[in-house]
């Protein structure tokens, strides 16, 4: 040993201690000793000295070994106890080790004592080991006792028969049932009836050891009848041998999750009845609108007026088609491109009633949201408008171009244009003259597309633009 044995000799003959020293300086045990030979001595010296091992005589004037014992008992203290005795039955010495001494030696035996108080160590480690361990076990079962008393969750257990033989005390706080009316019982008894086939197949799986999803979100039933939402998490519980004896888990409650969805749902599907409402009477009072411009025009003779106010009406087509669309989609964010679009050419062209013109339609299949969409229409209706009016004189074949697709940097290509006489002098685009380019210059704007005009055999406009969120 590095440090000297500490040895309190309970013993009130001074010549019996020596031999004892004796016989332990014979086997080069390294030891300090200190003696008592009283009750008060003894629990006055424990403290002090701290000794690793006590002998003890048995019978002695003051205090004899089974008392000591029994004092060792009474003020918690584990140390290891060898009685050397000269003349006491095997009786006493059973009865001291039955009070806790570790080995009992004869005085003419001393030979046997270093091996004693070398076992008498040792088995004092291992059960200092064990009592460690064992509260080490004790204290972590009372901390995982607390956390699963008191978690939010309920943490349940089921024999194979799917009958619960543990809850946690979450669970009565949450459906009201308490552990008396819930052990013993099967899960499926207190799950909503809609939902118990939906849980059998579950369990069902998880037998056959099929792959489940880790949680599935299922209705339990409260005690006062309260429909409650529950996300279980069911994993298979084994013994041993591997074979199958249950379940455990957690039950999560999401009742209040659930009640928030729905009202969410509700609300948006009430926002969305408003919003089609909405679309509905813009589109009406733009048609409205459009209607009453017709109308002025029948009495105007001035055959320029009566192309703004022409111009105007389509404008104002273009803008109520788009509520016509939202009205009619079950997605009121978004459009379809190629449905507006094929139906906001044909009608543009229908004005002119020109069936010399090929429209050549190239549109990809996306969606887009109003904000763009609007913009776009009346860009539309602008280009096509002036190739109608002024494109086609003399030009054998006329063809109108519409282009709408995505490239590789997923921007939208917006391409449209004709193959008519083009202009004879390209306009600023920087600074537009005609109220027709100023308007596509400004819708262009805010697209913040990238403007580019070509005018060779014809006219093309390109506009390269970033889209919010295009599906």
């Amino acid at each position: 040993m590095d440090q000297a044995l500490k040895i309190l000799l309970l013993e009130d003959n001074v010549y019996d201690a020596e031999l004892i020293e004796r016989e332990l300086q014979k086997a080069n045990l390294h030891f300090v000793t200190e003696r008592v030979d009283s009750r008060d001595e003894l629990l006055a010296k424990i403290p002090v000295f701290k000794p690793d091992l006590i002998i003890s005589d048995f019978n002695m004037p003051q205090l004899n070994a089974l008392e000591a014992l029994e004092l060792l008992q009474e003020h918690h203290y584990k140390i290891p106890f060898i009685l050397v005795t000269g003349s006491q039955t095997e009786e006493v010495a059973v009865d001291c080790i039955r009070k806790g001494a570790n080995d009992y030696i004869l005085k003419y035996s001393l030979t046997r004592l270093p091996s004693a108080i070398e076992n008498a160590l040792k088995n004092h480690e291992i059960e200092k080991e064990k009592f460690n361990a064992e509260t080490r076990l004790k204290q972590s079962e009372e901390r995982y006792r607390f956390v699963v008393e008191n978690i939010k969750e309920v943490i349940f257990q089921t024999n194979e028969d799917g009958e619960f033989t543990f809850l946690n005390s979450a669970w009565e706080k949450i459906t009201g049932y308490t552990n008396l009316e819930s052990l013993q019982k099967p899960l499926t008894r207190f799950l909503h009836p809609d939902d118990r086939v939906k849980v059998f197949n579950l369990y069902q799986q998880l037998w056959h050891n099929e792959s489940v999803e880790k949680r599935y979100e299922v209705r339990f039933e409260a005690k006062n009848g309260q429909e409650l939402w529950f996300e279980i998490n069911p994993q298979i519980l084994y013994d041993q041998d591997n074979n199958i004896i249950g379940t455990f888990g957690s039950l999560r409650d999401i009742t209040w999750q659930k009640r928030s969805e729905k009202r969410l749902k509700a609300s948006l599907e009430e926002k969305d009845i408003l919003l089609k409402e909405v679309y509905h009477r813009v589109k009406n009072n733009l048609q409205v609108i459009a209607s009453m411009l017709s109308i002025q025009n029948m009495y105007l003779e001035d055959e320029r007026m009566k192309k703004i106010l022409e111009d105007s009406q389509n404008r104002i087509f273009s803008i109520a088609l788009v509520h016509q669309k939202l009205y009619a989609s079950n997605d009121l964010s978004s459009i379809s491109v190629e449905d507006y679009f094929r139906e906001l050419v044909g009608q543009i062209a229908g004005l002119y009633n020109d069936d010399q013109v090929d429209m050549a339609l190239n549109i990809e299949n996306i969606k887009l949201d109003i904000d763009t969409i609007m913009p776009m229409g009346l860009i539309t209706n602008e280009i096509i408008t002036n190739s109608f009016k002024y494109a086609f004189r003399g030009i054998d074949s006329p063809q109108i171009k519409l282009n709408i697709n995505r490239n590789m940097r997923n921007q939208i290509v917006f391409e449209i244009g004709d193959n008519g006489v083009g202009f004879q002098e390209p306009p600023d685009l920087d600074r537009p003259q005609s109220l027709g380019m100023q308007l596509i210059n400004l819708l262009g704007s805010q697209l913040n597309a990238e403007l580019d005009l070509k005018n060779r055999n014809g006219v093309v406009y390109t506009f390269v633009f970033t889209a919010k969120n295009p599906k």
